[in-house]
């Protein structure tokens, strides 16, 4: 069984109150692994999360939050290899199917999530991985 995982790229823009959307790009991967989570944190201070993603076997990554500003750090709090300052309602996103992409987010094997937040909002993660070695 096949994962796919979908991209599209858009820009958005308003001038004198009218808005505009230009489809940039749209772009598809396709892999035998897929790896999500969604976990709900209220007032979280480096709470441990359990996920792990292998970087080189990594198609297609999209991290983001849902109801509030939310600090998530890989393998570890006080050190941390990767740290996303995560806005509500906007995603990092990455997929090795979309040129226009920024280099992949995460940077090494992710072996632990730290999430940091106040009130209450819910983290996403979305991996899709090849699985063969």
């Amino acid at each position: 069984m096949a994962f796919t995982h979908s991209l599209k790229t858009v820009n958005t823009y308003t001038v004198n109150g009218v808005t505009a959307v230009t489809l940039i790009d749209t772009d598809s991967q396709t892999a035998g692994e897929e790896l999500n989570l969604s976990e709900s944190f209220t007032d979280a201070t480096d709470a441990l999360v359990a996920f792990t993603l292998d970087v080189s076997q990594c198609k297609a990554f999209a991290i983001w939050s849902v109801g509030g500003n939310m600090t998530v750090e890989t393998n570890s709090s006080s050190s941390p290899v990767d740290t996303f300052a995560l806005v509500d309602g906007v995603a990092v996103l990455w997929s090795v199917a979309q040129p226009n992409t920024p280099d992949n987010p995460v940077t090494t094997d992710i072996t632990a999530l730290y999430v940091t937040n106040t009130g209450t909002a819910v983290l996403h993660v979305r991996s899709l991985s090849d699985p063969t070695v």
